[in-house]
């Protein structure tokens, strides 16, 4: 306890402050804070600043070109059931139907690469990883590079109405 009070700590402003000034037993909590120290700023010419900040401002970005439109050899809707992944594990159900939903499109679009839309990724992991939906609808869009799109579809009952 005495080597406590006999420690002598450095404050903020670098001034010498004893642990028994502090009311007797330090906490670690009660210790003061190294402060790194402060940088004296020396006056600027005015046109020197002024080249200093066209220097530091930032450049401006060209604007970026809209994405291209993707051209599709041909466009389809589906209805994709997923229920058979409700014969596996509660822990691996949304990612076995996200693989059934390539291989239907794999499948049916004769395609070979696969890319799902976010929304549709959304759409089968909004009830959690136990319970995706038993069927989503979907449009597929194939270019001539044979590369399938997958968008959300609309349900029959959502287009009639």
């Amino acid at each position: 306890m005495e080597k406590m009070k006999n420690l002598n700590y450095l404050s903020a402003n670098n001034s010498e402050v004893s642990a028994s000034e502090s009311g007797g037993e330090t906490d670690a909590t009660e210790l003061p804070q190294k402060v790194a120290p402060t940088e004296k700023e020396e006056p600027v010419p005015e046109e020197a600043g002024k080249a200093e900040q066209e220097e530091k401002r930032p450049e401006e970005k060209p604007e970026e070109a809209p994405e291209e439109k993707i051209e599709f050899t041909s466009e389809r809707d589906y209805i994709v059931p997923l229920s058979s992944v409700y014969w596996l594990g509660r822990s691996k159900r949304a990612k076995r139907a996200v693989n059934v939903l390539r291989r239907f499109v794999v499948k049916h679009m004769k395609a070979e690469d696969v890319y799902i839309d976010q929304e549709v990724n959304e759409a089968i992991w909004s009830r959690s990883i136990e319970k995706p939906p038993r069927k989503i609808a979907i449009h597929v869009g194939i270019t001539k590079e044979k590369k399938a799109y997958v968008y959300p579809g609309k349900l029959h009952s959502e287009s009639t109405a």
